[in-house]
């Protein structure tokens, strides 16, 4: 439980981030898709140190294969970003609106992610180690 609170938290500062970003883009002439790429991009970045060092405590200093293999699963959150915005914006619900509610939808996708990249791996490195 405290581990689902810190990512929560986490969670929280992402959320900021991700629309931040992706408002100040729409400000700027930014269409809205490539804006919400933009700006999960930024708050992607953001949460994988966070919830590396903070959520998980993973102390590691080779972090650039956990931070690709992080990237790379979060991609797959960011398609449904993609996809749940643009059913939202076609269905007539405002841009904005739109992207809160699919950040709300992607939230628990992310944290399985977080999950499996931090805690999966630490366990693999466990048992290999066994051998």
């Amino acid at each position: 439980m405290e581990k689902f609170a810190k990512f929560a938290a986490v969670g929280f500062v992402n959320t900021a981030v991700n629309y931040a970003a992706y408002c100040a883009l729409l400000y700027c002439g930014v269409p809205y898709l490539a804006a919400s790429f933009l700006a999960w991009c930024a708050a992607v970045s953001n949460s994988f140190f966070m919830n590396k060092s903070w959520t998980f405590s993973v102390r590691e200093k080779a972090w650039l294969k956990s931070y690709a293999y992080y990237v790379l699963a979060n991609s797959l959150s960011v398609l449904l970003n993609l996809i749940v915005l643009e059913i939202c914006v076609r269905a007539g619900m405002s841009k904005y609106l739109a992207q809160l509610a699919a950040i709300a939808i992607t939230l628990p996708v992310n944290f399985l992610l977080c999950k499996i990249i931090f805690e999966g791996a630490r366990k693999f490195r466990r048992n290999k180690t066994a051998r």
